[in-house]
């Protein structure tokens, strides 16, 4: 099971969602940071044994920690309630998962379960039987009334022009602009420039991106933001 180690907590990542799913650990004195450079650590050690369903989980735990963060450190942010409400319902739907999973791991362990005998089917062959009197042209021109009512009651459906979502290339370019005259910047400043929540998801995804090649360090100061500097 992995597990991470930081300045407030130790132990598994599950834990550490918990803790702050019930309010017992401050999210503000989570360093992300710390936890996305130990978990990147442990993908290179893994690398040929990594599961992708192991790197999913990560990556959507991370995000709703994300967005939780910054919604308290950046009061400015507009994220609904009802979209925290959501998050929190997501959340316990994460430990209720867990926590079945966890019970179902158990009985395995203790052989307590059984396997029951399916029962015997009789092999039947499938066969077309059509009904006395109905022949290909009555099939057809019964299947032609049915398309004809089925298109006059048919309700038009209004159009709706699909949002465009902003890709992690485009937020992976927005961030080397920002570099490309200073040094260093905080990741809250890059955060400002997020539209809505996705985008907010999406720019921790670039920078996770950016700092798996090699072409970012990210680091948290003491007033919890991550700064983020050239290599």
């Amino acid at each position: 099971m992995y597990k991470v180690k930081i300045e407030t907590f130790e132990g598994p990542l599950s834990l550490l969602l918990k803790l702050i799913e019930e309010e017992k650990l401050d999210i503000t004195t989570v360093s992300l940071a710390d936890v996305t450079d130990q978990y990147l650590e442990y993908i290179a050690s893994v690398e040929d044994h990594l599961r992708p369903a192991d790197l999913a989980d990560f990556l959507v735990v991370a995000a709703k920690l994300l967005v939780m963060k910054s919604h308290a450190l950046l009061p400015d942010l507009v994220i609904e309630d009802e979209d925290i409400g959501d998050l929190e319902r997501q959340l316990k739907m994460y430990k209720a998962y867990r926590d079945a999973t966890l019970v179902l791991r158990d009985r395995i362990d203790k052989r307590n379960f059984a396997y029951a005998r399916l029962p015997l089917r009789a092999v039947v062959e499938p066969r077309f039987r059509e009904p006395v009197g109905v022949t290909a042209s009555v099939l057809h021109r019964t299947m032609r009334q049915i398309i004809t009512e089925l298109e006059s009651s048919m309700q038009r459906l209004p159009k709706k022009k699909m949002e465009k979502i902003v890709s992690i290339s485009e937020r992976i370019m927005h961030l080397r602009t920002m570099l490309s005259s200073v040094d260093r910047i905080g990741f809250s400043d890059f955060l400002k420039t997020a539209k809505n929540k996705a985008e907010v998801v999406v720019s921790f995804l670039a920078l996770l991106e950016m700092v798996k090649q090699r072409h970012l360090v990210a680091l948290q100061d003491e007033h919890a933001d991550i700064i983020i500097e050239r290599t």
